[in-house]
């Protein structure tokens, strides 16, 4: 053949008669639209459709042009690597939130640490108030994880039955140590692995 749009074949058929099934095609199904006591908008949809393809079809210039052919392995390949690059940024980025938890959580001391969840508890029980203690204290204070019931740390007895009538956990505590319980609880369960 000459090679023009009209007279072109894919894979044997000539386009021509291509064009001719879709033309008839879309004729069929309007006859169906004016005869048919079925669902009108369905047949007229498909009349349309049919006659849409056929009035495009001879623009198209190769059947292989709408396959997906060797490029779509390509572009799969691609695909691909990018989803392994993010995978492998996904894993740095854990790595990296992991490693700065891990080093918030410890940058308070066990011995701190289960003083602000004697704190949270509500009932901390009988004190003494070190100098050291105290600084505690006011370290937990000065971090938002523990507030005082209107006196200043300074201010608070040497001794007493309950500290938890001057001092409380606040919400930022309170979340401060579930998330290190959770940390740990983590680590604890990697290094089981």
């Amino acid at each position: 053949m000459d090679g023009n749009l009209s007279g072109s074949s894919d894979y044997g058929l000539p386009r021509r008669w291509i064009t001719t099934l879709l033309f008839s095609l879309a004729g069929v199904f309007a006859v169906l639209l004016f005869v048919s006591a079925s669902d009108k908008g369905t047949i007229a949809f498909c009349s349309l459709g049919f006659a849409i393809l056929a009035a495009f079809w001879p623009l198209v210039e190769k059947i292989d042009n709408l396959k997906i052919g060797p490029t779509g392995v390509e572009l799969t390949k691609k695909v691909d690597e990018a989803n392994a690059k993010a995978d492998d940024a996904a894993n740095k980025a854990y790595g990296a939130v992991a490693t700065i938890t891990r080093f918030v959580f410890n940058s308070m001391p066990q011995p701190t640490f289960r003083n602000l969840q004697k704190i949270a508890s509500g009932h901390f029980g009988r004190f003494k108030m070190s100098g050291g203690f105290r600084e505690q204290l006011c370290n937990l204070r000065d971090s938002g994880y523990i507030s005082t019931n209107n006196i200043s740390i300074g201010n608070i007895p040497s001794e007493g039955d309950d500290l938890s009538e001057f001092v409380y956990c606040t919400e930022l505590g309170n979340e401060f140590i579930v998330q290190r319980l959770a940390a740990e609880a983590a680590a604890a369960q990697q290094s089981l692995v």
